[in-house]
C-alpha cells in the first residue's frame, strides 16, 4: 500500500473590517472604559497582539469585545509599544478602533464617530488603509483577534 502524502490546507481568507484612528494622551484602559461608556461596549483586556515587523517582534496592548448577538468584534489596539510603532505611517495616532466581521458593512460609521465625544479623546476619524504592507499587518492582527 503506497504512503499517502499529507496535504497542506492553505486558507486565504480576509476578514472584513474598518478602522477608526483615535488620538488621546490617556492609557489604553482609560480609553477602553471611555468607549465602553460612550458606545455601550464591554471592551476587556485581551491577549497582546504579537507581530514580526521589519525583523523585530513587537507587542501591542489590545482590548476586545464580541457581542453574543452578532458576528462582529470590536477591538481597541494601542499603536505604539516599547519596541516601536505598529504602522509607521500612522505613528501620530494612539489607538486603532477596529470593527471586524461579516456584518461590519451594516455599521453606521458616522454614527459611531458622532458618539465618540469626550475630553479624553482629542480626535477620532475613520482611516482608509491603502498600502499593501499596512493591509497585511491589519489582517495579521485580525487573525490573532479572531482565533
Amino acid at each position: 500500500m503506497p504512503k499517502k502524502k499529507p496535504q497542506k490546507l492553505i486558507v486565504n481568507y480576509t476578514i472584513p473590517y474598518f478602522v477608526f484612528g483615535i488620538v488621546s494622551g490617556e492609557k489604553g484602559f482609560v480609553i477602553s472604559n471611555e468607549l465602553n461608556n460612550l458606545l455601550h461596549f464591554k471592551l476587556r483586556l485581551f491577549n497582546q497582539i504579537e507581530l514580526l515587523i521589519s525583523g523585530n517582534v513587537k507587542f501591542f496592548e489590545t482590548f476586545s469585545f464580541k457581542p453574543e448577538d452578532t458576528s462582529l468584534t470590536y477591538s481597541l489596539i494601542s499603536t505604539s509599544s516599547k519596541t516601536g510603532p505598529l504602522i509607521e505611517l500612522y505613528r501620530n495616532i494612539d489607538y486603532f478602533l477596529i470593527i471586524s466581521g461579516t456584518e461590519s458593512a451594516t455599521i453606521h460609521k458616522k454614527e459611531i464617530i458622532g458618539k465618540i465625544k469626550s475630553p479624553l479623546i482629542l480626535a477620532v476619524s475613520e482611516l482608509e488603509i491603502k498600502g499593501k504592507k499596512e493591509k497585511e499587518i491589519l489582517q495579521e492582527i485580525l487573525q490573532q483577534i479572531w482565533i
